[in-house]
């Protein structure tokens, strides 16, 4: 358990000290008989997702912030204090000895005897403080500003609840590659009984990854949330037409949209990193697609002479509808990100709709449930650009469930097990 343990710290420790993602970290995680990768990545998830709660109650332990200690030991006693509280499949005395092992290893004998004094004195259940945003924070985990936002955006209800699904293990969704195979023929090669349908159209949920795996590999079908199909969807794809992603990397909804559509419709790729392109043409290759073009561009600078039938615009965004699968997102974002990111979107947006054609069809979406972000970015466009306008009946393409009473396509964590999104259908007019 201490080796466990240890490899967690280090990864915990590039976080903090490095502020390298999560994701990216555990996914060069190398796998060895001696390596635990599931334990591992549940220490550092949790540790992180937890870190304001965990924080706290060390705080309270210690007599003391603990911002104050050296950010070693403080991510040891975030990582043990994580342990006792949440694993439970190892007892607790176990926690703290090798807790208290491991800090005698790091750091002598004054580390043990301060991880064991607070390990012994934490509090499951302290007395909270009584004001809503304070408490919600520290016993969901959130940054208090966050917190304050969404009481402003939502109510006190919902931003509970979305505190509590970005705590939950996300559920592991797929799609069905049906350029490549169908319903009937799919669940002849993956028990149906170990997959639920969800609303969204060919979006699936399964029990393991490890029954779906070998069905990626082969192309026929994708990881991807169900929200995610929401976008896709609404654009309404057809054969014959020319179809702009400009955003398109890692190419999930490009890819579905290509699936949809088959071999006949013109379809163009951007993204502004080259270095993305291999990601996106990867994608391609493993789903066995062939009408798709896939280049280098910059959306705020994208021009062309050929106007499209259909753009999808899903724009970088704060990602705050999936703090549930990026669990460092809640600690790395600020108001100054919401704002600066709002206005990149704004200009991709005001660019890449000269490059629709007049009855044509752009959806902008995000994974972000900020309404600086969505709703504000798109009245503001309709505003000023008079020659588009707002499809306000997405239920003729998604359930009304997801349909806002402004006519925008919603998302919250805390429905279906899906991420938060957003997704507008703007028309051109004239």
């Amino acid at each position: 358990m201490i080796q466990s343990q240890e490899i967690a710290l280090n990864l915990l420790l590039k976080v903090e000290r490095e502020e390298a993602y999560t994701d990216k970290i555990l996914e060069n995680l190398k796998v060895t008989p001696e390596v635990n990768v599931r334990f591992i990545t549940e220490l550092v998830n949790g540790t992180i997702r937890w870190q304001k709660k965990l924080d706290w109650l060390i705080d309270q332990a210690l007599k003391q912030k603990i911002s104050k200690i050296q950010v070693k030991l403080k991510v040891l006693l975030r990582l043990a204090a994580y342990e006792l509280l949440f694993i439970e499949k190892v007892p607790r005395p176990v926690i703290v000895s090798e807790s208290v092992r491991l800090a005698r290893k790091l750091g002598g004998t004054d580390w043990a005897g301060l991880v064991n004094g607070v390990l012994r004195n934490i509090e499951i259940e302290p007395e909270l403080p009584k004001d809503f945003v304070t408490r919600t924070s520290i016993v969901h985990s959130h940054p208090e500003w966050l917190v304050e936002r969404w009481l402003e955006q939502f109510g006190e209800n919902v931003t509970i609840d979305i505190c509590k699904a970005d705590n939950e293990r996300p559920p592991i969704t797929f799609r069905i590659n049906y350029s490549m195979i169908n319903e009937e023929e799919f669940f002849f090669h993956v028990k149906k009984d170990a997959c639920k349908k969800l609303v969204i159209p060919g979006f699936y949920e399964i029990d393991s990854f490890k029954k779906i795996k070998p069905f990626l590999l082969k192309g026929i079908c994708s990881i991807q949330d169900a929200s995610a199909g929401i976008p896709t969807l609404l654009l309404n794809p057809q054969k014959n037409e020319r179809i702009l992603d400009a955003c398109s990397a890692p190419g999930g909804k490009l890819t579905h949209i290509a699936e949809i559509v088959g071999s006949e419709a013109e379809i163009i790729a951007i993204d502004k990193y080259e270095k993305k392109l291999d990601l996106i043409k990867s994608n391609i290759k493993r789903l066995n697609l062939e009408n798709i073009q896939v280049s280098c561009a910059d959306a705020m600078e994208f021009k062309t002479e050929k106007p499209f039938d259909k753009i999808l615009l899903d724009v970088p965004c704060t990602g705050l509808g999936v703090l549930a699968k990026r669990v460092d997102l809640r600690w790395k974002r600020n108001l100054q990100a919401i704002k600066n990111i709002q206005e990149t979107q704004t200009k991709i947006l005001d660019n890449i709709s000269e490059s629709l054609k007049v009855g044509g069809v752009l959806v902008y979406s995000t994974c972000s449930i900020d309404r600086e972000e969505n709703e504000e970015v798109v009245l503001k466009f309709l505003r000023i650009h008079k020659n588009f306008k707002l499809d306000d009946t997405p239920e003729k393409f998604v359930s009304k469930d997801f349909v806002t009473k402004e006519g925008f396509a919603r998302t919250f964590p805390y429905q279906n097990g899906f991420d938060g999104s957003f997704a507008a259908r703007i028309v051109r007019v004239n």
